[in-house]
Order: structure tokens, then sequence, then C-alpha cells
């Protein structure tokens, strides 16, 4: 099913969104990527210096919960400061972002912005697409919400 063409203004708007989209999902891959590279340090500077390092285990692991356990260990790592819940919910975000959304999302950004010279004809799956990505939007302002971050720059633009 074809739809009406939108208007150049239009297309820029739903490309701008897309590009937004983009870089929330980043930046919240870098905060989790931040939060990530803090527990590394944590964990070493706990359980891999002196003597300790002889009876823990070079890698750790977490749990579903956000609760950090030393690897092989059915103990928790005591010391360690676990994921809070929207921590856990970043974790679960971050990865279905770079497993499943984040080429799709990046390939329609490039193959839009290369058309978005002349009014885009849109169809029904571009639609689906829009529709798919504003829920992915709308989860990630909740989770950086949740997290205390700053996300009004990444406000999608009002669509007509």
């Amino acid at each position: 099913m074809n739809y009406e063409a939108l208007t150049i203004e239009q297309t820029d708007i739903w490309i701008r969104n897309i590009e937004k989209t983009i870089a929330f999902a980043e930046a919240l891959e870098e905060r989790y990527d931040n939060r990530m590279k803090a527990m590394d340090d944590q964990y070493i500077a706990i359980y891999r210096t002196g003597w300790r390092k002889f009876f823990n285990d070079p890698e750790y692991w977490i749990s579903a919960g956000g609760n950090v356990y030393a690897m092989g260990s059915l103990g928790k790592a005591r010391k360690m400061t676990p994921l809070s819940y929207p921590e856990v919910k970043l974790r679960y975000f971050v990865d279905f972002y770079r497993t499943q959304k984040e080429i799709e999302y990046k390939e329609t950004y490039e193959r839009w912005a290369k058309y978005a010279k002349r009014p885009f004809e849109v169809h029904e799956s571009d639609i689906i697409f829009y529709q798919k990505m504003k829920r992915f939007h709308a989860k990630a302002t909740e989770i950086a919400h949740n997290l205390g971050m700053e996300y009004e720059a990444f406000n999608l633009d009002e669509d007509s």
C-alpha cells in the first residue's frame, strides 16, 4: 500500500528523528560502557591485588538481577557495587540495540538521507519502521529518565 509523498520538510523531520534516535542509543551505550569499565576497575582494585590475585578469578559475571559474582563462584562478590534496577534495564536495552537495531537504524538513515532532497514516497513498511523507531525512542527516554540522564537534546521533532 502506498501513501502520499512526504514534503521535503517532513522528510527532513523523519531523517532528523532517526538521527536523534541513533545518537540517543549511542549515548546510552556510552553510559553503559562507562559503568562496565568502572565495574572492571573496581573488581581489579578489590579482588586482583596483593595475595588476593591468587585466590580470585580474573573474570567476573553479572547475574540477571545485577549482582556480581567471581567466575566459577556461587557467592556474591560482596565488596562490589551491584547494578541498580535502571542499570539492569539499560544493560538489556543496549544489548537489544547492539544485536538487533543498530545496523537497521544506521542503514535506514543512510538510505533516507540519500533521497531527502526530493519528496519521499511513503510505503507501509516505512510507516511501520518509523512507528517502531518511535516506540524504541520512548523506551530509551524512560531508561534515561530512570538513570537521571539528560535526554532533552534527543527529543524527537513533531511530524505531521
